[in-house]
């Protein structure tokens, strides 16, 4: 193999230089988008007719997933979902994430529906203080949180080795 050096205006430049420009404007990229994320406060959206707030169980591809209604029921309902049009691309959903559906009415079994918002974890601790979720969601969210702070715990533990 041959490797070719490009030449601008008599002089050979590698690309080792434009790799290092082009990370520093990756950082800069992402510092400010950091930035957006941590001005935006968005007004607390709660459930309608309709709706309901469920937990991400599966994922499928495609913009779909497998979620699990938190509803008064002991039995667990899940719902095959997909992502709202308008959703897609933007919002990045993950497992074990709480996020509300709306059913769809045009089909017969009831087992199919859009997921139109994702809650953050603040906003989640605010619907939890709300009493929207009964107690076995209520358990859910305190593992998810539990699951955070042990996990903040060993970051501050990595940092103090350090």
């Amino acid at each position: 193999l041959f490797l070719w050096k490009k030449k601008k205006n008599n002089k050979t430049t590698t690309n080792k230089t434009n790799k290092q420009s082009n990370k520093q404007k990756m950082k800069k990229k992402n510092s400010k988008s950091k930035q957006k994320q941590k001005q935006i406060k968005r007004e607390l959206l709660l459930k309608e007719k309709g709706e309901d707030y469920g937990k991400i169980v599966k994922k499928f591809g495609d913009s779909r997933f497998l979620v699990e209604i938190l509803s008064n029921v002991e039995v667990p309902i899940t719902l095959k979902c997909s992502l709202r049009g308008n959703m897609r691309g933007k919002t990045w959903v993950n497992l074990e994430d709480v996020v509300l559906i709306e059913h769809w009415e045009n089909m017969n079994d009831g087992e199919r529906g859009s997921i139109i918002y994702k809650y953050t974890d603040d906003e989640v601790r605010k619907l939890r203080k709300r009493k929207e979720f009964d107690s076995r969601e209520g358990d859910i969210i305190e593992e998810l949180i539990i699951r955070e702070e042990k996990e903040d715990d060993e970051e501050e533990d990595d940092i103090q080795d350090l």
